[in-house]
């Protein structure tokens, strides 16, 4: 048997469980909060009603508010840090042709976004819509919740309409990989 030496590095412990997972799902999705892989919401199998989309709040240790925006219906965890979760918050809105219908959102201002937590807490709200409460490694707390305004779900609306109607298929592949902190070519 060989003892751990005691300047050994202690084995990570991932915060993002699959409890919270299934939550981030939930709210970034609109499903409910059953998964069956990252990104994909599955409705079955739940009774608790879909949500609109998220919000993400970001405030510093002395609980001022340092960000928040609307989320992109996509996330993934780090192949490499098991603590950190990419998202996309939306970023602007979409400009109008003459017209007033939608036309674009700049996809390299609504670039990736880490959480990198050191704890993670579920909670529910009002009984029903999961709230996600990270402790971030820069002393930041971050909350991801149910959007509520009508700014917030306006925006959400206009996002998706404009994924699903002005990118490729291979565009919107490429955009929910989180890999890339920039984007080029189309609505850049």
């Amino acid at each position: 048997m060989n003892p751990t030496p005691p300047d050994a590095p202690e084995t990570p412990v991932a915060p993002w469980t699959r409890s919270i997972l299934d939550a981030v799902q939930s709210l970034l999705s609109g499903a409910r909060a059953s998964v069956t892989e990252p990104g994909r919401g599955d409705h079955t199998g739940s009774t608790e009603p879909p949500v609109a989309g998220a919000t993400l709040h970001v405030t510093d240790p002395a609980g001022a508010l340092v960000y928040s925006s609307p989320l992109a219906r996509m996330w993934r965890l780090d192949a490499e840090d098991p603590a950190v979760l990419w998202i996309r918050p939306i970023a602007g809105r979409g400009e109008l042709d003459h017209r007033g219908a939608l036309v674009e959102f700049s996809l390299s201002a609504a670039r990736r976004r880490s959480l990198a937590a050191t704890a993670v807490h579920l909670e529910h709200e009002h009984d029903t819509a999961p709230v996600i409460t990270a402790e971030l490694r820069n002393g930041q707390r971050a909350t991801i919740r149910a959007a509520h305004s009508a700014q917030e779900l306006a925006l959400l609306e206009e996002w998706d309409t404009f994924t699903l109607t002005a990118l490729t298929a291979e565009e919107e592949a490429v955009l929910e990989e989180l890999v890339e902190d920039s984007w080029h070519g189309r609505y850049a």
